[in-house]
């Protein structure tokens, strides 16, 4: 909250068939709202001040980058992955910095980065952490990304299953362990 107080922001999510993220950002143009997330082919979601993301949704319902797409407003407590968090940035990039001299940095390379949608690289890690704060999540590109590394078996672990849709969105498939027993067929499986 400190970066925007309570209220002040707001996300929606877009979700349709085919949505078109170029377009989609066209039609933000002038208003304080960024793409803050490219989920899948069918769902973008945008951030960015109140006001004007109850505008972008309404150009987008009236605009072929957005017609028939249900808009749903997300219960968030900030405009997270949108230019309005930038102000908390550098204070972040300290931290980091300073938490880096103890990290082991050779694993980072197989953990994806959803700043830059690819793999982290030592040399860039604590700028794209940071960077991700206001930068958009691209993880179309990060799923492409593992798709790319041939996986035997992608696992989505957590309460609900909203990665497995986004992968489908893609043609692969996602064995989602959302309790023991799914954890148990998921290790049975691979």
């Amino acid at each position: 909250q400190a970066a925007v107080p309570a209220g002040e922001g707001a996300m929606a999510a877009l979700i349709r068939p085919a949505l078109d993220p170029v377009a989609i950002a066209a039609c933000l143009e002038g208003l304080v709202v960024d793409m803050a997330n490219h989920n899948s082919p069918n769902q973008v979601v945008i951030s960015g001040a109140a006001a004007d993301v109850e505008l972008a949704t309404a150009r987008l319902a009236g605009d072929p980058a957005g017609q028939g797409a249900r808009i749903r407003m997300l219960a968030v407590s900030a405009p997270f992955h949108s230019r309005l968090m930038a102000g908390i940035e550098e204070g972040f990039r300290e931290l980091l910095a300073q938490a880096s001299s103890g990290w082991d940095l050779a694993p980072c390379s197989r953990v994806l980065c959803n700043y830059s949608g690819g793999f982290h690289r030592a040399d860039t890690l604590v700028d794209h952490l940071t960077r991700q704060i206001s930068g958009g999540v691209r993880w179309v590109d990060n799923m492409e990304a593992l798709a790319a590394c041939h996986p035997t078996q992608i696992v989505e672990i957590g309460p609900a299953r909203p990665l497995r849709g986004f992968f489908r969105g893609l043609d692969l498939s996602v064995d989602a362990v959302t309790n023991v027993l799914t954890a148990q067929r998921a290790v049975g499986e691979a």
